[in-house]
């Protein structure tokens, strides 16, 4: 007896649009810029982004940032994965106001020298890409992050499984070994589906339940991944899965050298 259920009709459904467009998420320019600016991370330029960005743009930009285009820091490599960690929680956080504050929260050493990343997270952060860039990473990338001796300060599941799925990506957001996001509405919309107690939060055996979940569902239709599926939830969950109206534009002034 197989042990997941069968895919949902309305996320069969939502599939048929992926890896098409992606729909825009809106977020305080000043206030993030505000944030970019203090942390002293030059040529991230939030501005050029008008106001919103989508998930393409996004895994676009952190690839782009971990390679070093862009950023005029060249004595401190590790300012590129803060920047890349900035741009995937503008993305997360959307419009909420606290956004700016929990990521300066997550990078900044807590004491009275100076706002500036801390080196020892910007370290855990990048030895988190490489572990979630390896083949079967789900187990190891979660567990380093979630209570291994990566785990950032006010870093929880939701976040950093967004910062997973951005660095797995390498930019193509569709990509087949990227990692899911797992955060409240894809958990409680699979443990509708299949169960109360099928995904237990913050539990790395349910992280990777959750991902050989959307490996089975994937197969429901020839040419996605398990991040199309985690998409295709994400907006049956709040009912906008028809197909997202976020034409392409240019966004190399984002990341100026």
């Amino acid at each position: 007896m197989n042990e997941f259920p069968p895919i949902p009709p309305t996320v069969l459904e939502a599939l048929k649009y992926r890896g098409t467009t992606y729909r825009y998420v809106n977020f305080n320019t000043t206030a993030w810029q505000s944030m970019v600016d203090r942390l002293g991370l030059d040529g991230l330029n939030l501005k050029f982004l008008g106001g919103k960005i989508n998930r393409q743009e996004m895994v676009d930009l952190v690839t782009r940032s971990l390679d070093g285009d862009g950023l005029r820091v060249p004595a401190n490599p590790t300012y590129g994965v803060a920047a890349a960690f900035v741009l995937t929680m503008v993305w997360g956080h959307g419009p909420s106001n606290y956004g700016p504050y929990r990521t300066s929260n997550i990078l900044c050493v807590e004491d009275d020298s100076a706002y500036a990343p801390s080196i020892g997270v910007l370290q855990n952060l990048a030895r988190s890409i490489d572990l979630a860039r390896v083949d079967h990473a789900a187990e190891g990338s979660f567990s380093y992050l979630n209570y291994g001796p990566g785990k950032c300060k006010n870093l929880g599941p939701a976040f950093f499984t967004e910062w997973l799925y951005a660095v797995s990506s390498k930019g193509d957001v569709s990509a087949e070994a990227a990692l899911p996001i797992l955060d409240e509405v894809t958990q409680q919309y699979v443990n509708t589906v299949a169960g109360d107690n099928f995904i237990k939060w913050g539990y790395k055996a349910g992280y990777v339940k959750y991902v050989d979940l959307l490996n089975e569902w994937s197969e429901a239709m020839e040419g996605s991944t398990v991040v199309d599926v985690e998409e295709a939830i994400f907006d049956v969950a709040q009912g906008h899965w028809q197909p997202a109206q976020a034409p392409e534009r240019a966004i190399d002034k984002v990341l100026q050298r």
